[in-house]
Formats: structure tokens, C-alpha cells, sequence
């Protein structure tokens, strides 16, 4: 039992618009209702399509969900994992979808952003400044191999483990920063075994009477998607 996903993560504006199908790859036919629940925590949303007998060897689209997220699935509107449960008789599929509120992230007040270390940021660290370094980066979006500080405050609205989900599914998986000793960083990226040389995608250091945070997740390029 299938969902036919276009993404894994949604803003509250969208609609969740997914086919659903059954593939009968054994020797008898299956004829069952399909049971299909989205939810997280005490919220959930249940669809039941009627009994639908599947031949074998048949691939049979028994229909689709259509999820109003902002109105089906909103409590206070934050960030949440949410599951997708397909039930067609004994068969049973899960998949993740992650929703998000529709925000244009703002850099703080006490933030100087620049995309490379100059000398107002240098300036700025001096006198006791956050300085958030991006640069900008090509766009190569794939899960890829990362190892990430999930406890770090930063992910804490974004809600992610110590690998990549599907949710890190629209974030850059391009360069790294080659660093010059082994530490920790927020985002690893898992590199050959060959290469012992640590390679971090976001990491935070104190520079003078100040601190650093460098991205290369090229999160800038991105802000139109949740």
C-alpha cells in the first residue's frame, strides 16, 4: 500500500494532495477498505475509501487524500512531524510529513549577516557582536550523508534527528568547510572514509569578544520553500 508523494514538507497554507494505491505482488486477491489516518499527537484526520479488490499482479489506484492543513490539522500552528498510516487489510505503510508555519525568517538585531568574513564583521565580532556568515552556494539538494547536533537549540522548530529525514529534502547538500582541527559542528558532512579530513555544513565558534555561526546549507536560495 502506497502514497505517491510529490515532497515531505508543507506549509499550514497547502493542501495535502496525495494518490494512494495498492500493488498486489502475490498470488491471490486482496479485497479490503482502505484505512488512511494523518496525525499527530491527540489530532488526526481518518479517510475510509470503500472495499476495493485487487488482482494479482494489478497496480490499482484506490483514490486520494486531500488534507486542508491550516484548518484539518492546526492547533497552535508550530512546527510538527506528522504520520501518514495506510491500513489495507494486514498491509500497513507509514511516511513522515513534516508541516511548518508560512514565516520569512528575519536575521535578530544583534546578528550582523554578510556572506564572508569583511572587516565590519571582524569589527563587529571585536566589540562583542554575533556575526552569521552564508555565503552563497550551488543548489544540490539530496539527503545526502550528515550527522547533526539535533539537541542544539537551533533545530529546535525544525525538529530533527541526528540523520537526515525527509524534511531536510529541499536544503542544499553541496560544499562543506574543510576545518583545520576535528570539532564539533551542528551539521557534519560525512565524507569518504578514505578522507579523514572533517568537513562541517554548519558550525559555530568563538571569534574575539564575539561568536560565529557559518552556514553552506545555501538556506538563503531557499526561502520561498517551507
Amino acid at each position: 500500500v502506497m502514497a505517491d508523494f510529490k515532497k515531505f514538507a508543507y506549509s499550514y497554507e497547502e493542501t495535502l494532495s496525495v494518490p494512494l494505491y495498492v500493488m498486489n505482488y502475490g498470488k491471490e486477491s486482496l479485497s479490503y477498505p482502505l484505512r488512511v489516518t494523518l496525525s499527530h499527537g491527540d489530532v488526526s484526520v481518518e479517510k475510509i475509501f470503500n472495499r476495493t479488490e485487487v488482482l494479482p499482479g494489478e497496480v490499482k489506484k484506490i483514490g486520494e487524500l486531500n488534507v486542508v492543513l491550516g484548518q484539518d490539522m492546526s492547533e497552535d500552528r508550530s512546527s510538527r512531524k506528522m504520520v501518514m498510516t495506510l491500513r489495507f487489510g494486514l498491509l500497513e505503510n507509514r511516511y513522515p510529513v513534516f508541516v511548518y508555519p508560512s514565516l520569512i525568517p528575519m536575521c535578530p538585531e544583534n546578528v550582523l549577516e554578510v556572506s564572508e568574513l569583511n572587516d565590519a564583521a571582524i569589527q563587529y565580532l571585536n566589540d562583542g557582536g554575533n556575526v552569521f556568515i552564508t555565503p552563497k552556494v550551488a543548489d544540490r539538494s539530496s539527503l545526502g550523508g550528515r550527522f547533526i547536533d539535533a539537541e542544539h537549540p537551533v533545530f529546535k522548530a525544525f525538529g530533527s534527528e541526528r540523520f537526515p529525514d525527509v524534511n531536510w529534502e529541499n536544503i542544499t547538500n553541496g560544499a562543506g568547510f574543510a576545518l583545520p582541527r576535528r570539532y564539533k559542528a551542528l551539521v557534519t558532512k560525512l565524507t569518504q572514509p578514505t578522507d579523514m579530513t572533517p568537513v562541517a555544513e554548519l558550525f559555530e565558534t568563538r571569534v574575539l569578544n564575539g561568536a560565529v555561526m557559518v552556514s553552506s546549507l545555501g538556506l538563503k536560495e531557499k526561502m520561498e520553500r517551507p
